[in-house]
């Protein structure tokens, strides 16, 4: 009986061990998937180039990335009606990324933990586009978010044409979008 309570005790402490290792390789990965706003650059006229590095330590800047019109989304992991637009952001992604539209995410999440805690967020909601995380400068570059969620479309030539504060669904996303491009 002792002998099978400790064979028993054994099995239990490995597969913690097994369960706490499994959440700290978690959390890496959850991690590599989110960056920091590293700097940014107001431009008269145009919308602020702002820099990041990503997972392997690069520094990518907006207009690296930036081509025909790229949606810029100021949300928040507490937001809720920014919880709601989400799905439909990563639609836009995946369905119009082949045709020069970007989707960028700007988490104004803050806190000791919110790297880890945007990115568990990130990766519970399937969010496959670039999620940054904002200390504030870039929502000031922006004019000085007022309210969440906040999106600006952005042209390819780098002009701010649309701002939208609150909700929106994919149906109007792509609409502004069509009316940017024509």
């Amino acid at each position: 009986m002792l002998k099978n309570l400790c064979l028993l005790t054994l099995i239990l402490f490995t597969l913690s061990a097994c369960d706490k290792k499994e959440k700290q390789e978690k959390s890496v990965v959850i991690n590599a998937k989110i960056s920091f706003v590293d700097s940014v650059e107001r431009r008269s006229g145009l919308a602020p180039n702002f820099y990041w590095k990503d997972s392997l330590g690069r520094q990518i800047s907006f207009d690296q990335i930036h081509e025909k019109v790229t949606i810029l989304n100021f949300w928040a992991t507490w937001c809720s009606p920014c919880r709601k637009e989400i799905p439909d952001l990563i639609e836009i992604n995946r369905e119009l990324a082949d045709k020069g539209i970007r989707v960028i995410g700007i988490s104004t999440d803050k806190g000791a933990k919110v790297k880890y805690e945007v990115g568990e967020f990130v990766n519970e909601n399937n969010i496959d586009y670039p999620i940054i995380i904002d200390d504030g400068k870039l929502a000031e570059a922006f004019g000085n978010i007022r309210g969440l969620p906040t999106t600006f479309l952005i042209d390819e030539k780098g002009n701010i044409v649309r701002k939208f504060l609150g909700i929106k669904t994919k149906e109007f996303f792509v609409e502004q979008i069509r009316e940017i491009i024509k």
